[in-house]
């Protein structure tokens, strides 16, 4: 399931940066949601499943993933690796979220993945992390 927060502006451009969250939970997608749409000037889409991000992005080519780890159709790095096997996404940064991450550490090393923020996670690490992510023109920092 897709859901739309003003990803479409009426003129048809936007330079605003488009986030691509994926997240089944409804509790925490509203958290990133509030916290990215009431004190960012980002625009987000919200897809509930990996599937439903990779038809969101066949139309649409976002400036960050935003991926929780534990989906209901393929964890986030599965979700990673879909994506990124696409040309026009191969450098569109992610960061992975979820509770237990440290299971996942191998994988996420190796896939050279942009940053990890385990939950809970700390509002303005998290704001500063996109911040940082958005601002890097290769998408890479060290986190």
């Amino acid at each position: 399931m897709l859901h739309e927060t003003e990803i479409f502006p009426r003129n048809g451009v936007s330079l605003t940066p488009l986030i691509l969250l994926v997240e089944d939970d409804p509790d925490n997608a509203q958290l990133f949601l509030h916290i990215l749409t009431q004190e960012t000037s980002l625009r987000v889409f919200w897809a509930t499943n990996g599937m439903a991000a990779l038809h969101f992005t066949q139309h649409v080519k976002p400036q960050l993933f935003l991926l929780d780890y534990y989906l209901p159709d393929m964890n986030g790095i599965v979700l990673y690796d879909r994506l990124h096997v696409r040309k026009e996404l191969e450098t569109v940064p992610a960061l992975i979220t979820g509770a237990y991450l440290q299971a996942a550490g191998d994988d996420i090393k190796q896939r050279g993945l942009f940053a990890v923020m385990v939950n809970p996670f700390d509002r303005d690490e998290f704001l500063s992390t996109i911040e940082s992510i958005l601002a890097s023109p290769s998408g890479e920092q060290g986190l």
